[in-house]
């Protein structure tokens, strides 16, 4: 099946920037509750892309390694909460490359 949806899950301020996009946004009260929500969104045929936030990213998918079924599938970008750091684009980037060829390289 192919997969071509889009899923964001956030807290509340986030989220109403991306309702106005008119794509899927699943509102999040904190960042424990956000693991059923992401847990379903990389499950789900139909998601190709799960955008989140990066305090959530963090909790479940770096900090704690989180393994599913298809793990280049979807692929999971965090935004940056209200305080953005510079590295924070690089890392995710050497962290998708990994994912996608199966080891770490140097940028």
């Amino acid at each position: 099946m192919k997969r071509s949806g889009v899923q964001i899950i956030c807290r509340g301020v986030a989220a109403a920037g991306f309702k106005l996009t008119g794509v899927d946004v699943q509102v999040v009260q904190d960042v424990e509750s956000s693991g059923v929500f992401l847990d379903r969104a990389v499950e789900d045929d139909e998601v190709a892309i799960v955008i989140t936030e990066r305090e959530i990213y963090d909790h479940f998918v770096a900090d704690k390694g989180v393994q599913w079924k298809q793990p280049a599938l979807p692929i999971i970008v965090p935004f940056p909460g209200p305080q953005w750091r510079q590295e924070v684009g690089e890392s995710h980037l050497i962290d998708l490359l990994r994912r996608a060829i199966g080891y770490r390289i140097k940028l």
